[in-house]
């Protein structure tokens, strides 16, 4: 694929088969292809493509390109660790010096506190980062355009999931991850390069763009400290993937989904919902067009405009009712003057 340019028009969206058991091991149908090709960035994965043991369908992304020729179809690709099995014991046996050690030398384990699972870290200084870039350039050479990097983690040490302690320091942690995903960057060229963790400057300055996972997320992150996350990507230009799928009693089951994709509009990402690729909402059949500008906050509430409507946040513990300077349409409800607008949630509106 040529250089990625953003797409002007919202709204953006974003699909994955992965997460869950769901990868395409298990078999792409029709409708698979279909559903995938109604969105603008695309994340498959496939457990053995991962693990080294079979090479890349690069049939499917043929057929999805097939349908739409302008979705962006990316190849899952874990950078951070490997599970039990014949590949952690050759990385064992024959490259030991890849694996993540503490002061003491011994292997530290992936997620060791928090899940108890048998998975190994790999040290992003090491030469693993050459291994992992040829093994990316053999996935996109089969004609993915990029890799889902997954687990770029902003710090190792973080309570409660890990606990080791590591020979370096946070900042040199940093450090060596930036030179892994500039090492792979440089290796895949004009293919995208997007990660998924916290975001990080030099993170970014090394990559092409950065999943904020959980996004929106209230009560692990307050509003404007998840705005600030998303505003670094956008200001660096990068591309934005915005994916929400954790429920939180604070967000009532009637609003949840446009409680996520209200404020995934007030950014310049892209939004995916649920864990696989089939959870297609009405919303996004309303084109938005070009944004106006950036959000602005107005009335006690947060709010973009676009050219074919507007979209409203209310981030906070108090109800309110907005008087419109226009008529739009709510979907479902016609035209409208006014708006309730309940403590945490969001409201998209069309222009008539």
């Amino acid at each position: 694929m040529a250089q990625f340019v953003q797409q002007k028009d919202f709204p953006r969206l974003y699909a994955q088969m992965w997460g869950g058991g769901a990868s395409f091991d298990d078999g792409i149908t029709v409708k698979h292809i279909e559903e995938f090709a109604k969105y603008d960035i695309v994340t498959l994965s496939s457990a053995a493509v991962d693990l080294g043991n079979e090479e890349p369908d690069g049939e499917l992304v043929r057929r999805i390109k097939d349908r739409d020729p302008e979705t962006i179809v990316l190849c899952y690709f874990n950078m951070f660790d490997k599970a039990q099995g014949e590949y952690l014991y050759e990385i064992r046996t024959k490259h030991p010096d890849w694996l993540l050690r503490d002061r003491k030398g011994n292997p530290c384990r992936a997620y060791n506190k928090a899940y108890g699972q048998k998975r190994w870290a790999l040290d992003p200084r090491s030469d693993w980062k050459k291994f992992y870039a040829k093994e990316a350039l053999r996935i996109t050479d089969a004609g993915f355009d990029g890799i889902f990097a997954d687990n770029t983690w902003k710090y190792y040490n973080v309570e409660p999931a890990n606990y080791w302690d590591l020979d370096r320091t946070n900042d040199e942690w940093i450090e060596g991850m930036a030179g892994f995903l500039g090492y792979v960057k440089g290796a895949l060229g004009d293919k995208l390069l997007i990660c998924n963790g916290d975001p990080v400057a030099s993170y970014l300055e090394n990559s092409d763009g950065n999943m904020l996972e959980s996004f929106m997320k209230i009560g692990a992150r307050d509003f404007p400290e998840e705005m600030e996350r998303a505003r670094l990507v956008d200001d660096m230009g990068k591309i934005l993937v915005n994916f929400s799928y954790y429920v939180n009693d604070m967000i009532t089951k009637t609003n949840v989904f446009q409680w996520f994709y209200t404020n995934s509009l007030l950014t310049d990402g892209y939004f995916g919902y649920g864990t696989a690729f089939d959870f297609w909402h009405p919303e996004y059949e309303i084109k938005l067009g070009a944004a106006k500008g950036k959000y602005y906050k107005k009335d006690g509430v947060y709010q973009r405009d676009f050219e074919g409507g507007k979209v409203m946040v209310n981030p906070t513990l108090k109800d309110f009712i907005i008087k419109l300077e226009d008529e739009f349409k709510l979907w479902g409800k016609g035209k409208v003057k006014e708006i309730d607008l309940p403590s945490y949630s969001g409201v998209l509106l069309e222009a008539c």
